[in-house]
Formats: structure tokens, C-alpha cells, sequence
């Protein structure tokens, strides 16, 4: 499939831009200001845009919930073909006007910024910064981004970089899953899921913080910790834990581990331990309970 590209030539109609004499369409901003803009360009640029015009003979389209600075510099960057540099503090606004508005070639350019933000080299001083910030913002693109592109790619990449840091970075944004929410859980459950596509072909080590050892981890191990450390606190099943149960991969985590015998006894342990703890509890319906089950006979027990 061919990379999107500008669909104008490089700062084509600029100097139309907010013309009152060659403009068709206005743009409310958040500011309250306005911009008269072209529908043509607009049309040819997006999709959406296009449909609204010819069906519905769109006259004012409405941005009010997007930064105004940042309005302006994507509808300019319809004239123009050239977006510009792309930072931290426009990343989440752009990409999500490019969704929204359907425009493929700054989509692309959104990804290609995050993707270049994860392919940094580990010991690039700014990494922990930088992980926290794809981790929020795959989450944030979940409203936007249905095919999963930022998923997808965090997925694949996060499961070949697995070091002590990055299981203690997960760790703590995970957090006490009573307070966390839904939207958050969903994304780690989501890419331990994904993960498994992308299985490393050997053991990566990582050192756990308590001591000295090297005992290998990834994402579905932590969740299953976590959960594990919610149960201690409640005497039923709650809605979190189901959750995770009802959508954690349980025996396409295993089968991935089928190469890997420290990844497979790691999560082994820590989902003994979970329907240990569930069986453990004071109240549990035959529903959850055949869940249960269903997922320990997965592990092989």
C-alpha cells in the first residue's frame, strides 16, 4: 500500500488562506475566532469534509474542542502540504484532527513521530519521558484510533525492549486497579494481548528490584500480579477482576511462552497464585467460577 502523501502541491493556495474573497467555509475555533476557509481544499484533503460539503452542503464546520493554535496550523497545512515539525505538546491535538478529518498524510506523519519517539536507544537520557508519554498517548488514541496503528506498534516494539525499567514503568502506571480506570486497563489488556504476535525468539532477562536475580516478566505477568493484589482486599469477585479475566489471552499468552521457559514459568506462577486467590474467596458465582477454571486448564494444570 502506497505511503499517504500531501494530496496539494507543496504551499499550493497559501496565500489564500483565510481569504475573505476565495473562501466558502467557516471554522469556529476555541478561542471564539473564526477562519474563512475553501472548500475545495478542504474536500480534496478530506474525506469527511468532502462527504459533509456534497450531502449536506456543510457551510461551518465546528473545532471548538481542539487547541485554536493548532486548528489554524493543520487547516493552513491543507493549503500548504507541509504540516511541520511535530512535538510532545501537539502530538495528541494533531492526531486526533487527522482522524477525525480523515486526513491519511498527517495521520502518517503522527506515526511516524511516535514511532520514532519508541525507536529511540534505550540509554537516550529522555527515554523514561518518552515511554510514559507513548503509553499515555496509545491510550488516549484508543477514541480515534480503531484500527490500532499506535497499539499495534507499541505492541510489537515494547515486547522486544522488556528490561527491569520498563516492568517497574508498567507497574506503577498500572497502579491500584480499584482506582484505575477502565479505558487504562483495556489498553494493557489489549497489548499484553497483542503481544503475544510478537513473541521474542529468545529469553530477555530482567532483573527484579527486590534482588539480584534475573527473573524474565513482560506485560500479561504484571497484570496477573496486579490482579492478584487486588483480590487480597475484596471477599468477591469484582467487576475489574472479571474484566481481566473475561479479555487477558490466558492460553495464547501460554502458547507463546511455548519456546520460552522463563516467560512461561513466570506467568505460570503468577496466574497459580490469581486462581488460587479466586478460589480462595468468600463469594463466587458459578459463572465466574467456570471462568476460572476454563483458564486455569489453559495453563496446562
Amino acid at each position: 500500500m502506497a505511503k499517504p502523501t500531501p494530496v496539494v502541491p507543496h504551499n499550493f493556495g497559501e496565500k489564500y488562506f483565510d481569504s475573505k474573497h476565495h473562501s466558502n467555509i467557516e471554522v469556529v475555533l476555541k478561542d471564539g475566532k473564526k477562519i474563512k476557509v475553501n472548500s475545495m481544499i478542504m474536500a480534496v484533503n478530506s474525506p469527511y469534509l468532502e462527504e459533509m460539503i456534497e450531502k449536506k452542503n456543510l457551510k461551518t464546520i465546528e473545532m471548538d474542542e481542539f487547541d485554536a493554535a493548532v486548528c489554524k496550523r493543520f487547516l493552513k497545512s491543507l493549503y500548504t502540504g507541509d504540516f511541520g515539525t511535530l512535538d510532545k505538546d501537539i502530538f495528541r491535538q494533531a492526531s486526533k484532527l487527522s482522524y477525525t478529518f480523515q486526513v491519511t498524510w498527517i495521520q502518517q506523519k503522527c506515526l511516524e513521530y511516535f514511532s520514532t519517539l519508541m525507536n529511540a536507544a534505550p540509554n537516550k537520557v529522555s527515554v523514561d519521558d518518552d515511554e510514559k508519554f507513548l503509553m499515555e498517548e496509545a491510550i488516549a488514541a484508543k477514541a480515534f484510533d480503531k484500527d490500532g496503528k499506535y497499539l499495534n506498534a507499541l505492541a510489537q516494539k515494547k515486547t522486544s525492549i522488556m528490561c527491569n525499567q520498563e516492568i517497574l514503568r508498567m507497574a506503577k502506571m498500572l497502579g491500584d486497579l480499584k482506582t484505575l480506570p477502565l479505558d487504562q486497563l483495556d489498553f494493557f489488556i489489549r497489548l499484553a494481548n497483542k503481544s503475544n504476535r510478537y513473541a521474542p525468539n529468545q529469553q530477555i532477562n530482567c532483573r527484579t528490584h527486590s534482588n539480584n536475580e534475573y527473573i524474565p516478566k513482560e506485560y500479561s505477568t504484571i497484570i496477573v500480579e496486579k490482579v492478584t493484589a487486588h483480590l487480597e482486599k475484596q471477599e468477591k469477585m469484582d467487576a475489574k477482576t472479571r474484566y481481566v479475566l473475561g479479555n487477558l489471552d490466558f492460553s495464547g499468552i501460554t502458547s507463546k511462552f511455548n519456546k520460552n521457559q522463563g516467560y512461561q514459568d513466570s506467568f505460570k506462577a503468577a496466574a497459580s497464585k490469581l486462581f488460587q486467590s479466586l478460589l480462595n474467596l468468600k463469594e463466587i458465582s458459578n459463572d465466574d467460577m467456570k471462568m476460572t477454571l476454563k483458564h486455569y486448564m489453559s495453563l496446562g494444570n
